[in-house]
């Protein structure tokens, strides 16, 4: 049985229980580093190690301090940093096999400007394995020093029996207290600049405006919720606003939804696209290079500019398409080929199982 420790402070995440789920299901020994003291994720052993704040090169190097300390004591097998923050880049110094996984926001502000900053280029470079839910943040991971033969394609995925479209859109919809036959529009990112939720509502306004009958949805998960409802309130009639749901509850918004709106400026894989894709509703999103991966503009969904009248044309388009269950049956069938999770999962196991035996072969040379 391989002994993990993750190091991470994306604490409540549900990408981050998810993953580090998958593997306390599978048995590993699971530690998990955070800085985050009330966070738990059940049968792991969770330690607290708080950031230093500022930052000055002194707190950095006492961080490291601790970190290797701590690290010599347990003897993991292996540890698991992401996403990747200048005190998760530190594992380089730890004298201890490391995989990275990037989650995008780690890398894609700087990329296009210049390099990330040195002590992310190292960490990247010296890593056993470096994971990408995409192709393009796989090859960023390159450009910016992870080897090659050691950068792996790994999604997130999506859990196939949780979302499965199988329950009645009719039935929820009536439990949701939504018009029956009205078209449902779904914007499931939450109230942050980099998701553009202004231009989606711009989007329904002109619609509304057009007396398309159809309803809006939006989740607030986090940042700027309060303005963002008080502005969804004061320009649509035709709109709800829904605190942050449960993953449980996820599949249902999808299954009601025809429509799923997400138009970041930057991103890697969504996972709220590929969840979309699984559960029927036709794709209108931004055109990132990591999207473009999943999504062919007018054959499988839409392709937009970050422009409310755009978004407003291909919600429209996408509700007139006569060939609607072609779309739906072919989404389902990239997302259980692609993005299955436990596949996902369990081929990720296999990449900790060769990095640990690796390590083994090397101690006894």
């Amino acid at each position: 049985m391989l002994k993990i420790c993750y190091i991470t402070n994306a604490g409540d995440t549900l990408h981050t229980y998810r993953w580090i789920g998958a593997f306390v299901e599978r048995k590993f020994e699971i530690h998990v580093i955070t800085s985050r003291p009330n966070w738990k994720i059940p049968n792991a052993q969770m330690h607290f190690l708080p950031h230093p704040y500022p930052i000055p090169k002194t707190a950095m190097l006492q961080y490291l301090i601790r970190i290797r300390t701590f690290l010599h004591h347990l003897k993991p097998d292996i540890v698991h940093v992401f996403p990747l923050t200048p005190f998760e880049a530190l594992i380089t110094f730890a004298g201890i096999p490391y995989v990275v996984t990037l989650w995008g926001s780690d890398v894609y502000k700087h990329h296009g400007q210049k390099r990330i900053p040195w002590i992310k280029r190292m960490c990247l470079r010296h890593a056993s394995c470096v994971t990408g839910d995409s192709l393009d943040l796989c090859n960023v991971a390159i450009f910016n020093g992870a080897k090659r033969d050691k950068t792996h394609l790994v999604q997130f995925g999506v859990d196939l029996e949780k979302f499965n479209p199988t329950a009645s859109a009719v039935l929820l919809r009536k439990r949701m207290g939504l018009p029956e036959n009205t078209p449902v529009i779904l914007s499931p990112r939450s109230f942050q600049p980099i998701y553009n939720i202004e231009k989606i509502i711009e989007a329904a306004e002109i619609l509304e405006k057009t007396r398309l009958k159809a309803t809006f949805l939006f989740l607030t998960g986090t940042g700027n919720s309060e303005s963002i409802q008080k502005l969804v309130k004061s320009k649509l009639k035709h709109a709800l606003v829904f605190p942050p749901l449960s993953y449980e509850e996820m599949p249902d918004l999808y299954a009601v939804a025809d429509v799923m709106v997400s138009i970041p400026v930057w991103d890697g894989t969504p996972v709220s696209l590929l969840e979309a894709m699984a559960l029927g509703c036709i794709p209108v999103v931004s055109d990132t290079r990591s999207i473009r991966e999943w999504i062919t503009d007018e054959e499988n969904g839409y392709v937009v500019a970050i422009d409310g009248k755009t978004v407003a044309d291909a919600i429209v388009s996408a509700l007139r398409r006569g060939d609607r269950e072609d779309i739906v049956r072919k989404n389902r069938l990239i997302i259980e080929e692609r993005a299955n999770h436990k596949k996902e999962m369990d081929r990720m196991a296999l990449y900790y199982e060769e990095i640990a035996l690796r390590a083994r072969r090397l101690k006894n040379i």
